[in-house]
């Protein structure tokens, strides 16, 4: 990968070429930083002008040929010629223009402010006379000789100012050296640690690969925690660096332990003239927050480097320093505390529990879930006390270190407590017991003793809020749960048991089938986050999550992507849910039919590993858009893995997803007979847990592979309760498959089309077609599967029953059936035993398929079946 493929730069490449190669006489200057990419795209311009109509020449300026007259140019110049003195630059223009003959000259300067004067004057002559087009590059923040400057100061070349790389620019171009797609915060950890620079950017990218650290998981190329420096990008950084006096790699150090570092904090630390030294030289920046300067790193690699080369003793000498300073000038801002604990941890010198405690709760807030336990488990071994160990419990629960929680909590549970404090740890317990260490009873036991001990009123509704939790998500019991929470909020609670009861009831609102309800007590936790931000900042990402999946439930989807917009920006970067805003994203694909799409969004979403059960996985979608896409041994793969992922806190035996994804893994295999039995069998299943919105989705499932009737009655019924469009387009749907609607499944396509949702619209479309061709209306069922096929090419090669029904419209329905399986890949044995029937018969059937559908044998049975070719499905 020592050349990467030109990328990126496209429009700047053509917009030089045309400026380069046009009718009149015309030069570029390519601007900027060092390693930004102008030599590269100068020799990318030079090599696409188009041959035979111009002559190039090439010039590299360097800065040991900078005080050598001509040492740029001496290449291009007669060997055993002399220049006169009375005119050597003029002299030398035209033997340069004598080489180029007949055509027009392009002279490529690279590194133009390095030209020794003589060569400088030689380059400005060619242009000012318009005997050469100049294609040069000069850094910025370097003095360039007058004759250079003078190229865009005279109007004789245009300057370009090519700015790094943006994040955009920066995945198109190392998916292009990768080959293949790249997860997205891999992109950007890459991008924001080269800052876009083009050759920090190659050198991060090849170091990272050396180093193991940026593989192919589940096809997208992912970057596990960032490697250290390899020996080559610090010699690369190294060279930026330079060579610093001990004050001014004090700055630097400084800088790179603690940025962003007052400046005022800095000089009293190191001369303050080395201070703006450093910054003069470019390697930190500093910049005006609010009344004070502060100092930043010019370039993240700066001070990698720096961190990488500082000995350990130095290292934590500094760090104390930081700390010590920071505390003699009073630590008045809100991050000052968390800073100053983290730097006397990391040094040793942390000494006060009050201040580790104060970091805990702050890097807990802050969602850094690492660090607050980092910070929690110096402060109850620092003996900070009750607070700290119940700070400690909650940010381990979180993170589902279940057991050592529970420690924490039993080290305290029988202290001398008030009733206040007795009641907290009580709640932190219930939430291991039933959450973590899956002992329910145990929990509820505990409920009930609390309830019986408990007097004061506040407290008395905390204990009632964990019954709540215990019977509504433990029990599945949404409906007494959500009377236990109606009974609270009529009870006056305080502003953070409110919060703490409406985060609960959104949930089981939801389940029950009022998202839009669910919605809006998202909305009211969002709303009092002053209120629970310190003490529960999980529920930031909980009710964004609850946001996320009732927005989904409620029809369009724009209203969904906009729940997932909205939760990225509020909890995308806490490890707690570092995966589920990029699933949602991958199911917001899929239910817009973009299928091919959702199976990479997916699978990037899979090389993120959480940390914690409440976050999302993502397997049974893969499986889903797997099955959709027709790869069954893949779906079956990823389906298999979702069967081990189980959120800790639910007690399903078999993961709710798992039961709505295995019909379509079965239907892409061609049993589609079994396909619609586990949709009805997840529907029975969902319903005696009450879990309305899943129920609705199995049913609809069993609508779209071909049970309609079995379900019709049922979708009615949940479409006269359930808030919003999408069930009444549901039960719509299956009523007018039932009745061989034509016309009602034309529009059931147009509302499924208006909510987004492509593949539903193809899928109703097809089914209109056959009840207009079962009616005898050929025209409407020719538009109607004109239509199906037209929305189906926006779903990037979907195939599911649907869809291959309208492909194979002269099939019966046990000739599709044995077709669909033997495309499957189940022999005609296996076929006769599932069906109850001979082998001869299976291939009889077959026969008759091949000869309806034009085709020789098995090998073209799948592609015929669905319409596609085996290139376009992999697309």
């Amino acid at each position: 990968m020592s050349q990467w493929p030109f990328a990126a730069r496209q429009p700047t490449l053509q917009d030089v070429l045309r400026r380069i190669g046009g009718r009149t006489t015309a030069g570029v200057v390519l601007a900027g930083p060092a390693g930004v990419g102008k030599s590269r795209l100068a020799r990318e311009a030079a090599a696409q002008l188009p041959a035979g109509r111009f002559h190039v020449e090439r010039v590299r300026a360097t800065q040991s040929g900078s005080g050598i007259p001509f040492g740029a140019t001496a290449h291009l110049l007669p060997l055993d010629g002399e220049p006169p003195r009375s005119d050597p630059v003029g002299w030398a223009a035209a033997h340069i223009v004598e080489r180029a003959g007949r055509l027009p000259l392009v002279l490529t300067v690279d590194d133009a402010h390095l030209l020794d004067p003589t060569s400088a004057s030689l380059v400005h002559l060619l242009a000012k006379a318009h005997r050469a087009r100049i294609l040069a590059t000069v850094r910025t923040g370097e003095a360039a000789p007058d004759p250079v400057s003078a190229l865009w100061d005279e109007g004789l070349a245009s300057r370009v100012e090519l700015a790094p790389f943006d994040r955009a620019e920066a995945a198109e171009v190392v998916a292009a050296a990768l080959g293949g797609p790249v997860a997205d915060d891999t992109v950007t950890r890459l991008w924001r640690r080269s800052q876009g620079n083009a050759l920090l950017l190659n050198e991060v990218v090849l170091s990272a690969i050396e180093a193991g650290a940026l593989t192919v998981r589940e096809g997208v190329w992912w970057l596990a925690e960032g490697p250290a420096l390899s020996p080559r990008l610090a010699d690369v950084i190294d060279e930026r660096v330079g060579r610093l006096v001990e004050a001014e790699l004090d700055v630097l150090e400084y800088v790179a332990f603690g940025e962003p570092v007052g400046v005022d904090l800095l000089a009293g630390m190191v001369p303050a003239d080395m201070v703006e030294a450093v910054a003069a030289r470019g390697l930190i920046r500093i910049t005006v927050d609010g009344r004070r300067r502060v100092a930043h790193l010019a370039h993240p690699l700066f001070g990698e480097l720096a961190r990488s080369r500082c000995p350990e003793t130095r290292r934590r000498r500094k760090l104390a320093d930081l700390a010590a300073a920071t505390l003699a000038t009073g630590a008045r801002r809100r991050g000052d505390t968390l800073r100053v604990a983290v730097w006397g941890l990391d040094s040793g010198t942390a000494t006060d529990p009050a201040s580790l405690h104060t970091g805990c709760r702050l890097a807990w807030a802050a969602q850094d879930y690492t660090l607050a336990v980092r910070l929690g488990r110096a402060a109850v071994a620092a003996s900070a006390g009750v607070e700290a160990s119940l700070l400690l419990a909650n940010v381990l629960m979180a993170g589902d270190e279940h057991d050592e929680a529970d420690r924490v909590l039993a080290a305290v549970i029988d202290g001398d407590h008030d009733e206040r404090m007795r009641t907290r740890i009580v709640l932190a317990r219930v939430e291991t017991l039933g959450w973590g260490l899956r002992r329910r009873d145990d929990a509820l036991a505990l409920v009930s003793q609390a309830e019986a001990s408990t007097v004061e009123h506040h407290n008395r509704l905390e204990i009632k809020l964990a019954r709540m939790a215990v019977i509504g998500s433990l029990q599945s019991d949404y409906s007494a749960a959500l009377a236990i929470g109606e009974s609270i909020l009529d009870a006056g609670p305080a502003p953070l048991t409110e919060a703490g009861a409406r985060a609960q009831m959104g949930w089981f609102l939801f389940y029950l089938g009022r998202p839009l309800d669910a919605i809006a007590c998202a909305e009211s936790v969002l709303g009092a986050r002053d209120v629970w931000r310190d003490e529960s900042p999980q529920w930031a990402g909980d009710m964004s999550a609850l946001l996320m999946q009732a927005s989904q439930m409620v029809g369009p989807i724009e209203t969904f992507e906009a729940a997932v917009t909205r939760a990225a920006e509020e909890v995308g970067g806490s490890l707690v849910y570092a995966n589920t805003v990029m699933v949602n994203r991958g199911i917001a694909a899929l239910l817009r039919g973009r299928v091919a799409t959702a199976i990479r969004l997916l699978r990037e979403a899979e090389t993120v590993r959480p940390i914690a059960s409440r976050a999302m996985s993502g397997m049974t979608e893969l499986a889903r858009a797997l099955a959709y896409h027709g790869e069954v041994d893949a779906a079956a793969e990823a389906l298999g893995v979702g069967e081990q992922r189980l959120f800790v806190h639910r007690r399903q035996k078999v993961p709710f997803g798992v039961r709505l994804t295995a019909p379509w893994v079965a239907a892409a295999a061609g049993d589609v007979t079994a396909a619609v039995e586990q949709c009805l069998e997840a529907a029975e299943f969902f319903r005696g847990e009450g879990v309305v919105r899943r129920e609705l989705a199995a049913l609809h499932d069993a609508v779209r592979l071909g049970g309609a009737e079995a379900v019709a009655d049922r979708l009615g019924v949940i479409a006269s309760t359930f808030q919003g469009d999408l069930a009444a387009i549901y039960a719509a749907h299956a009523r007018a498959v039932v009745a061989g609607d034509g016309p009602a499944l034309d529009r059931v396509t147009e509302g499924f089309a208006r909510m987004g949702r492509v593949l539903h619209a193809a899928e109703a479309a097809a089914h209109a077609s056959e009840a207009y061709a079962a009616a005898d209306r050929v025209a409407s069922a020719r538009v109607a599967a004109q239509r199906s096929r037209a929305l189906s090419a926006g779903c990037e090669g979907a195939v599911t029953p649907a869809l291959i029904r309208l492909n194979a419209r002269d099939l019966t329905a046990r000739e599709l059936e044995i077709g669909q399986l033997a495309a499957g890949g189940m022999t005609s044995t296996a076929i006769a035993g599932r069906l109850l029937v001979s082998p001869r018969t299976v291939e009889n059937h077959l026969h008759v398929v091949y000869a309806k559908l034009g085709i020789t044998g098995r090998a073209e049975l799948r592609d015929a079946l669905t319409g596609l070719s085996s290139s376009a499905r992999s697309r």
